[in-house]
């Protein structure tokens, strides 16, 4: 009684609120509250094999303790919710302290469940332990035996609180907790696949330890890297960030897959990639709705920003205008010079066909017509080679062509100006178009604003149909997006939490605020 229409009997589901509550010819499969009048609980306890459900001919036979469930849950109102990730966040109450153990709220989730489990907290942690692994948590390094030496002899109250600022303050602390987030990001120096060439990539690694170091607030963080290239003005670092979705491996629509997988995975918590070949019949995430995900990202090109001035770009359009002008001169005398080739054949000496390659000189053996296109080139370049003037233009346009210069640049997105059409992949086939989709988001999660986008100044436009980019990073640091918090906070701060919770100050506190979540 699922969402498998074939299987399906009576026309009854029970996955389903209003259908499992109807009024059947004055038979209710659940009544809440009432598992005594609820045919779904006289059915799965009938003694009859003809009443029995599941029927005693289907695998999914329940257990005694299933059925319990079942009859407890109808008991308590029978109340249809989506999974907990789904909802909103609540912030609990916090546990009263009942000692002085506790410094801290966080320290107070601890204590009780420690009591529930009848487990003693543990004794405070010496000096020495603890300077070490708030530098190794914090830093990745260990300390200086002069750190440790000094913080063990502070006896100032905020002793602790002082070296916990100071390490958060260290450029290392960035590039400690960057390694997580570009694990994430699936960062790489290079571009994967049997060649592995490099790319040109380093300038979002160094982005996302700087913002770790300056405190960029997380929502921020997630805006800059799905959608720097779309918030007003865009600065050049607010492009840069970008680079996010430019660590993929496939190019084209494959590329894009894996950008629309990584964006559900990092900031939904979701391996959203399961629609991508057809639906589930349980998962919260349709193929339709895989592929208006898809399109969000679908709609961008892939471009690199380069770090030069307009003073350097002007002298590098002067010198490649230079390089051009050589060029030019080389082809020219090259092609002046194709035009001797019969003469310069036909009074070649025995004697220098002999000073001459051993591959062009079985050129020469072969008659002219017959000649393929690769061995008459061959047969061009042995001949200007030979010409004295055609090597000084050579050596002068390989030259000049040196002095270009180089400037570092990084990959970045830019959103196109005319939409590209995105259709869904019939089987996941990207050469196998379906239904053309537009951009939105799952029906399970808070819906955008309908009918409203915001525009690349930062307006909002009623008369904007399409969601872009920046919509879809807008929505998912929302206030009351249920899953980008808790994924981001379960993903990013456990680590920490897990290895300082407990001790003398409220650091895990402290450490959390860093991530300005």
């Amino acid at each position: 009684h699922g969402a498998d229409r074939a299987r399906r009997k009576a026309n009854l589901r029970l996955d389903k609120r209003d259908s499992a509550f109807a009024n059947r010819d004055g038979r209710h499969a659940i009544v809440p509250g009432e598992p005594g009048s609820s045919e779904l609980v006289r059915r799965i306890f009938a003694s009859d094999l003809a009443l029995l459900m599941p029927p005693p001919e289907e695998a999914a036979i329940l257990s005694a303790a299933e059925k319990q469930i079942l009859r407890m849950w109808i008991a308590q109102g029978a109340v249809y919710e989506q999974h907990w990730a789904f909802q909103p966040v609540v912030r609990p109450s916090v546990p009263s302290a009942t000692d002085n153990w506790p410094l801290g709220t966080i320290d107070r989730f601890v204590l009780r469940r420690l009591r529930e489990q009848q487990i003693t907290p543990s004794p405070p942690t010496d000096r020495a332990t603890l300077a070490r692994r708030l530098h190794l948590d914090l830093t990745g390094l260990p300390p200086e035996p002069a750190v440790v030496e000094a913080f063990v002899a502070n006896d100032r109250p905020d002793a602790y609180d002082r070296l916990v600022d100071q390490l958060l303050a260290s450029p290392a602390y960035g590039e400690r907790w960057g390694r997580h987030w570009l694990d994430s990001a699936r960062y790489a120096d290079s571009a994967g696949h049997e060649m592995d060439g490099r790319r040109p990539i380093w300038k979002y690694r160094d982005w996302v330890t700087d913002a770790l170091n300056r405190d960029l607030p997380f929502d921020e963080f997630t805006v800059e890297q799905l959608a720097g290239d779309l918030l007003p003005s865009a600065t050049r670092t607010q492009r840069v960030a970008t680079g996010f979705n430019r660590n993929n491996m496939g190019a084209g629509p494959e590329g894009v897959v894996d950008r629309t997988n990584t964006v559900g995975r990092v900031f939904l918590g979701l391996t959203i990639g399961c629609a991508q070949c057809h639906s589930h019949k349980f998962d919260p995430i349709s193929q339709r709705e895989y592929y208006q995900l898809f399109a969000f990202i679908n709609n961008s090109d892939d471009p690199l920003l380069e770090f030069a001035t307009a003073e350097q770009i002007t002298a590098r359009n002067k010198g490649r205008q230079r390089i051009g002008e050589a060029k030019k001169k080389l082809d020219d005398h090259g092609a002046k010079g194709g035009k001797g080739i019969k003469e310069w054949e036909a009074n070649l000496t025995a004697e220098n066909r002999a000073k001459l390659d051993p591959t062009i000189q079985a050129i020469l053996e072969v008659p002219q017509p017959d000649r393929t296109p690769p061995q008459a080139g061959n047969l061009l370049r042995a001949f200007q080679e030979m010409d004295t003037h055609y090597r000084e233009l050579k050596v002068a346009h390989e030259s000049i062509a040196k002095t270009e210069p180089k400037f570092d640049s990084t990959l970045v997105l830019n959103e196109r100006e005319h939409a590209r059409e995105t259709t869904i992949f019939i089987r996941g086939d990207f050469q196998s178009h379906g239904d053309k989709v537009e951009p939105n988001i799952p029906r399970a999660l808070p819906p955008m604003a309908t009918n409203v986008a915001t525009d690349t100044e930062g307006n909002e436009s009623k008369k904007k149909s399409r969601f872009t980019r920046l919509d879809l990073a807008r929505w998912l640091v929302r206030r009351d997006h249920p899953l980008t918090a808790r994924v981001a906070v379960t993903s990013a701060n456990e680590p920490t939490i897990n290895t300082i919770r407990g001790v003398s100050r409220s650091a895990a506190e402290r450490v959390t605020a860093a991530f300005r979540l």
